[in-house]
């Protein structure tokens, strides 16, 4: 029998916009830039683990 999962929880924000947003003088748009490519690429890596759905959860 298959049971199929989902990660629940917190997804670690990647060094580089972690190092970005604790004030390494990264402007507004290179944060947004950096926030946006770690979006996408959660997103991709969950997919191609094969979750079915991503909620933001709040």
């Amino acid at each position: 029998m298959h049971s199929p999962t989902d990660p629940i929880g917190n997804i670690s924000r990647p060094l580089r916009l972690a190092e970005a947003m604790a004030g390494s003088g990264a402007g507004p748009s290179e944060l947004e830039a950096l926030c946006s490519q770690a979006i996408g690429d959660t997103f991709a890596r969950l997919e191609g683990d094969g979750a079915e759905r991503m909620i933001e959860g709040r």
